[in-house]
């Protein structure tokens, strides 16, 4: 019997062991799965109410700064202090602020006689984080007014205005490169359930070139191959454990570029070639079938701890 010949025996032979077909089926299953999966979204649900006592075109330009920031927290205006306290209490709000009337005149004039009031409780954490956003808008809302004011040349108002908004909003100081492609939103973050296709792959052809070996040491314990020669049972012992894994390892490739993952197919193709040529070498190690079949859990063991031991990492 020819290679070629040999080697479709074997591989209908592996497709016979119901178990085999299994776990081929449970790679398909897991990557429609994982195609299937709708994107989550997980929301920061950080609300901040704002009071304002008096009517100031300040307050619409400083949620226009919330807006430009894309600032993870979300800031609404409510009527009054008391509303912002009981937001607060409630836990709708993560905290809260109320801006007295005259609060911006009083900041720009550096008198400090109305003093903003924040609310927040003992489990707000990001209370601190929150205020230096806040104060960091206010700032960049007041600098132009701050400046003409400590200057007080109204004649030079227009210039110093245009060298202060400048130095605030382009990227004459520093510049912000993003880490992520496009427009990130804060607020809410989009992700997909990550299902570990390529990790599990890798422990099934694990098992499926054991499993080859192990049907082999089966037909040899039954002298099926005592009249070949050693080199022609070697070949045939290597297109038993091939023809195991072979099958894993191109169902592993397709669901890979069917994931968008082709980043791990030389990984997979690289681990496979490994995975034959090590069951190979068990082969001279163990020649038995019934001590591969008592070690064979704790060979899956621990290639299962070091597989998702490196997933984990």
């Amino acid at each position: 019997m020819n290679l070629a010949n040999r080697f479709w025996v074997f591989t209908k032979r592996i497709f016979s062991k119901a178990i085999y077909v299994v776990l081929l089926v449970t790679i398909v299953v897991l990557t429609a799965t994982y195609m299937l999966l709708p994107e989550k979204k997980q929301a920061s649900n950080m609300r901040v109410a704002l009071s304002c006592d008096y009517d100031t075109p300040y307050i619409e330009l400083l949620f226009a700064r919330f807006e430009d920031i894309n600032t993870m927290y979300e800031f609404y205006v409510v009527d009054s202090s008391d509303k912002v306290m009981e937001d607060v209490k409630s836990g709708y709000a993560h905290c809260g602020f109320a801006i007295p009337a005259g609060f911006f005149e009083s900041y720009i004039t550096g008198d400090f006689k109305n003093p903003l009031i924040m609310y927040d409780t003992p489990v707000a954490t990001f209370s601190a984080a929150i205020s230096e956003t806040l104060f960091s808008c206010i700032i960049q809302v007041c600098s132009p007014e701050i400046l003409s004011y400590t200057i007080d040349k109204p004649e030079y108002d227009k210039e110093l205005k245009t060298y202060i908004n400048g130095y605030l909003y382009s990227d004459s100081i520093f510049s912000i490169e993003s880490l992520h492609s496009g427009e990130y939103n804060y607020k809410e973050e989009s992700y997909k359930v990550n299902i570990p296709v390529f990790q599990i792959v890798l422990l099934i052809a694990i098992f499926s070139g054991l499993l080859g070996l192990l049907t082999f040491m089966q037909d040899s314990e039954k002298n099926i191959y005592v009249a070949l020669p050693r080199a022609e049972v070697n070949v045939i012992k290597l297109t038993n454990i091939v023809t195991a894994v072979l099958p894993i390892m191109i169902t592993g490739v397709v669901c890979l570029i069917v994931m968008g993952q082709l980043e791990f197919i030389v990984k997979l193709v690289v681990f496979n070639l490994i995975t034959i040529v090590l069951c190979y070498l068990i082969s001279f190690i163990i020649r038995k079938s019934s001590v591969l079949l008592k070690i064979l859990p704790l060979i899956m063991l621990a290639f299962i701890v070091l597989v998702f031991v490196d997933y984990l990492i």
